[in-house]
């Protein structure tokens, strides 16, 4: 790993006099800092250590664990100001906190000002199933707080699931069985209706057992997405659909095996 900085803090670089103040969600606070280097030499910094402020009469909690991180060249003999971006726990409640930073014999307070982040992690995102219309198929899904504010988790609703490659194979089928001296409109009107006639129907997908409490920042639920394959499906033919849970997106994809009632299962 490379290292910290380059040069002694207080000695070959300097820490200018603040305020700083930093605002964002975690993973995204930004601030800016401003540093000094009255030497010959080209200084690097990559990472600032910060620590908690002890004292009694702050005006804000404390970060208890956090990093600054930059990418910063500092010329010889030159000030320069750049962004920073403060690192700290995902889910580090939205509010106001401070942090003090030390370079040397200079410590400045760091105000943080973090946002609310709502953000629903599932895993996984991508599942393959296989079956025939009229099966009832399942996945098991994972869903956690990774953000810094409390979640409710709704309902899922439907699924439509599409043929791969679908208006391309439909087209090439229709096009085969257009004959010598059929005229355009003709042509589109029956294309048109292969097309239709194509699209597998929207199914609905039940999450079991339904989330019946909220879901706190860094924990996690394990459910159960439950449908039945929508009719249409053709036998070596793939499918794919999404559903959303809090906007957050899981791909079904699923081989048609067989047909329905059929014992033959590819």
């Amino acid at each position: 790993m490379k290292t910290a900085y380059t040069g002694e803090p207080g000695r070959d670089w300097q820490l200018e006099k603040g305020p700083f103040t930093f605002i964002g969600k975690p993973g995204e606070c930004i601030g800016e800092l401003t540093f000094s280097n009255p030497t010959d030499d080209k200084i690097k910094i990559r990472r600032l250590s910060v620590e908690s402020v002890t004292d009694k009469k702050r005006k804000a909690p404390t970060l208890d664990s956090a990093e600054l991180s930059m990418q910063l060249r500092i010329p010889p003999q030159s000030t320069i100001t750049a962004q920073a971006l403060l690192n700290f726990s995902p889910s580090t409640p939205p509010g106001n906190y401070e942090v003090r930073l030390v370079c040397g014999d200079r410590s400045e307070t760091v105000h943080v000002q973090i946002l609310e982040n709502p953000s629903l992690a599932l895993n996984p995102t991508h599942t393959v199933l296989r079956g025939a219309s009229g099966d009832t198929l399942s996945c098991k899904v994972r869903m956690e707080n990774a953000g810094n504010v409390p979640l409710s988790v709704g309902d899922v609703g439907m699924v439509w699931f599409r043929e791969r490659n679908w208006i391309g194979r439909t087209l090439v089928y229709s096009l085969r069985e257009a004959a010598e001296d059929e005229d355009y409109e003709a042509f589109a009107n029956r294309i048109l209706h292969d097309f239709k006639a194509s699209i597998i129907p929207p199914v609905s997908i039940q999450m079991e057992p339904l989330p019946d409490e909220t879901l706190h920042p860094a924990t996690a639920l394990d459910r159960t997405l439950t449908f039945t394959a929508p009719p249409g499906l053709q036998k070596g033919r793939t499918y794919s659909g999404f559903v959303k849970i809090n906007m957050t997106r899981i791909w079904l994809e699923l081989y048609c095996n067989g047909s329905p009632n059929s014992s033959k299962r590819r």
